[in-house]
């Protein structure tokens, strides 16, 4: 960073200068909220003597509470050729040349803070091979049906009507019908998401809890 600080509307990242020559972000100056998604531009300077860089950081480092940490690049608009990397499932990125360095020059950190990146959700009719729900409505038990063509894990997460976290599950799923069940007692009537995250998508239906 080239400052101290980095602000967001009213919020305020604070840079730790301790932490070698990159930076730790301070997040205990979070909005006031269970579940909020929080994106901020860095730029990386490279010398021009230098052909090839890298960012190196510790996935182990982020808090659980922090679902995702989506880097992209801001030079792309957005669109499929707009790669996103989750900095909590690899711990590098390099930049094997100056092409690449510049792509990256001004970048896009999106950090989820009790919410998942959704990324892109197929949904409704177009999901139902894949999920589906043995009942809608539902009372206090939700019961989803996953199908997957083999054995890999599975995380299902109940949403509200403002994205909020209200109910997750995760399973070592196998190949072909996976029946998952969800607790909706402590749920208000209402309309919610739920969305099964595979290895490959992520997949989505409408839920109405009426008790």
């Amino acid at each position: 960073f080239g400052d101290n600080e980095v602000r967001l509307s009213d919020q305020i990242i604070e840079r730790d200068p301790s932490f070698g020559t990159g930076a730790r972000i301070d997040i205990r100056h979070k909005p006031d909220s269970s579940s909020f998604q929080l994106t901020y531009e860095i730029m990386m300077i490279v010398s021009t003597d230098f052909q090839y860089a890298s960012m190196l950081w510790a996935p182990s480092a982020i808090p659980a509470i922090i679902k995702s940490v989506i880097l992209e690049p801001a030079t792309i608009s957005p669109g499929p050729g707009r790669t996103k990397t989750d900095m909590k499932l690899v711990s590098e990125m390099i930049f094997p040349n100056r092409d690449s360095i510049e792509k990256y020059r001004f970048a896009l950190i999106t950090m989820y803070y009790n919410r998942d990146h959704l990324g892109t959700v197929v949904d409704g009719k177009l999901a139902v091979k894949t999920l589906s729900l043995v009942s809608n409505p539902v009372g206090n038990r939700l019961s989803a049906l996953v199908h997957l063509e083999g054995p890999e894990k599975v995380k299902l997460t109940l949403l509200d009507i403002t994205g909020r976290a209200v109910g997750e599950k995760s399973l070592q799923g196998n190949a072909g019908l996976n029946t998952v069940d969800l607790d909706c007692s402590h749920l208000p009537n209402g309309a919610y998401k739920l969305i099964a995250f595979t290895g490959k998508q992520a997949y989505s239906q409408t839920v109405i809890i009426q008790k």
